[in-house]
């Protein structure tokens, strides 16, 4: 798990490939460690980005 320097973006992966940016609307609330979060926005490294994008479509 990797974040930037104000918290806002936080990127969960295991490898640089099939990443995927969800932007939080609104901004999700949590802790890291002690401290107070808000994430805007989130990355997720996937096996398979096309099928877990195809599955958000209405």
């Amino acid at each position: 798990m990797h974040s930037d320097r104000r918290f806002k973006s936080w990127l969960v992966n295991g490898s640089s490939k099939g990443i995927v940016f969800l932007d939080l609307l609104p901004p999700a609330k949590g802790r890291a460690g002690p401290f107070p979060i808000t994430i805007e926005r989130l990355g997720l490294g996937l096996e398979d980005p096309e099928g877990f994008l195809r599955q958000l479509q209405p």
